[in-house]
């Protein structure tokens, strides 16, 4: 148990060091979605305030969001 934890840890520390990179890609941000999304890990939308801002400029924009085709960017 202790190579699955250490392994799942440099993982996660690979992940953050792409997070903080300024050369990410759609690629590497989309492994990092699916991995929260595997693991369970969400944000509360009206909590989060990252969050909170993302949702205030989708109400800006001018036309409406869920309308758009949905289609991930690779």
């Amino acid at each position: 148990m202790d190579k699955e934890r250490k392994l799942y840890d440099k993982f996660v520390d690979k992940l953050n060091d792409l997070l903080d990179s300024e050369e990410i890609t759609s690629k590497e941000l989309n492994v990092i979605l699916n991995f929260l999304k595997d693991n369970d890990i969400k944000a509360q939308s009206d909590v989060h305030q990252g969050l909170v801002n993302l949702k205030a400029k989708l109400s800006d924009l001018p036309f409406d969001v869920d309308e758009l085709p949905i289609e991930r960017l690779n």
